[in-house]
């Protein structure tokens, strides 16, 4: 049995926040292994707040040391890696490859039973905060108001003048400069019911309308996850102990860090 203060469902941006403010006694449970997928591997938001905790200012001073923010932009995927390492200096408990099987119990003593590398094991805590999109059981969904499947792209070329504007002619679809030179996001907001097959169809729809007016561009990597928008930032008290807090609602990837720092300061 692992008994902790807190325990952090999926390793969001906002979870890795309580988990650096305060090691000792939170611990996450990440279905996955990345670190803040919500933004690093949905390519979502690669912009940077200005840092007001201790914590982000470390995370930005990695960041920018190894030329990935430039000019408060993020190249996004490397993020993932620098937070994995702020985590391990600080002995962060964090378990990748979980998948959450029941949350029952209640506030002072919850119990979290997962399916981890080392087989089926309990995770005791006063107090819960789930930061998954749509929370673990799927019952946050209202809270969304829309989705998006992002690719980055590359511009290959000897020549040093802008790309032609690119009007799609849909609304759904935008083109964002990325943080490192020549970088680009291709965005593409997709149907809420839209499966990952769908979304995809979508993403590549819109390439294929960029792709003949910027010879240049090369598609680089499809996002893995969705990006998520939600209807107002909110942090949700579903029952007493538990709270609903998605980390993807903020408008960056370290301001929901630092909002996860200031959140388990005060509980």
């Amino acid at each position: 049995m692992r008994r902790f203060h807190t325990i952090a469902l999926g390793a969001g941006a906002f979870a890795c926040g309580m988990a650096l403010r305060n090691p000792e006694k939170t611990c996450i449970l990440e279905r996955g292994i990345l670190m803040a997928s919500e933004y690093t591997a949905a390519l979502h938001r690669p912009v940077s707040s200005e840092p007001k905790e201790p914590e982000g200012e470390y995370l930005m001073e990695i960041l920018r040391k190894r030329g990935f923010c430039l000019a408060n932009k993020l190249h996004l995927p490397p993020v993932a890696d620098a937070i994995a390492e702020l985590l391990f200096k600080r002995r962060c408990h964090v378990y990748l490859n979980t998948e959450i099987l029941d949350v029952s119990g209640s506030s002072g003593d919850f119990c979290v039973t997962a399916w981890t590398t080392e087989g089926i094991t309990a995770f005791h805590a006063e107090q819960i905060v789930d930061t998954m999109p749509a929370a673990w059981d799927g019952s946050g969904r209202h809270r969304i108001s829309g989705r998006a499947l992002c690719a980055a792209l590359v511009r290959i070329s000897q020549s040093t003048s802008p790309l032609p504007a690119f009007r799609p002619g849909n609304e759904n679809v935008k083109l964002l400069t990325g943080a490192l030179p020549e970088e680009y996001i291709l965005r593409t907001e997709i149907p809420m019911d839209a499966d990952a097959s769908t979304a995809r169809i979508c993403l590549n729809e819109a390439w294929r309308s960029l792709k003949p007016l910027n010879p240049e561009l090369f598609m680089g990597a499809e996002a893995v996850c969705m990006a998520t928008e939600y209807r107002e930032i909110k942090q949700e008290e579903i029952r007493k102990g538990m709270f609903f807090i998605p980390s993807g609602q903020y408008p960056d990837v370290v301001s929901s860090l630092e909002e996860g720092c200031r959140w388990i300061s005060q509980h």
